[in-house]
């Protein structure tokens, strides 16, 4: 954490844009490697979690919802393919605190 204010101050970030940058970054981490954590299931085990779902809700009410599950399940992210690779964002994360 020290270090990271420390990079923060020496990039001219204002106290006020140092407090808000670091709580960007520290909730971005924790919620990629919570996302990831949660997205990182072997194949068995989603096929599991998707046909519980399917038997507990109706796709009907939350057709974006149906729309990405099929991008993931049959599109180009097939198998977690954006899990393989870095946290997507990042750069613009902190885009105008300044």
């Amino acid at each position: 954490m020290e270090s990271l204010l420390a990079r923060l101050e020496g990039a001219l970030f204002s106290n006020d844009a140092c407090y808000h940058a670091y709580h960007v970054l520290d909730a971005y981490i924790i919620g990629f490697s919570l996302w990831q954590a949660g997205h990182s299931l072997p194949a068995e085990e989603q096929a599991a979690v998707a046909e519980r779902l399917a038997q507990e809700m109706s796709f009907d009410e939350f057709p974006r919802l149906l729309k990405h599950r099929d991008h993931f399940t049959e599109g180009p992210h097939q198998g977690g393919a954006l899990v393989r690779g870095a946290a997507p964002g990042a750069g613009g994360a902190l885009d105008g605190t300044r």
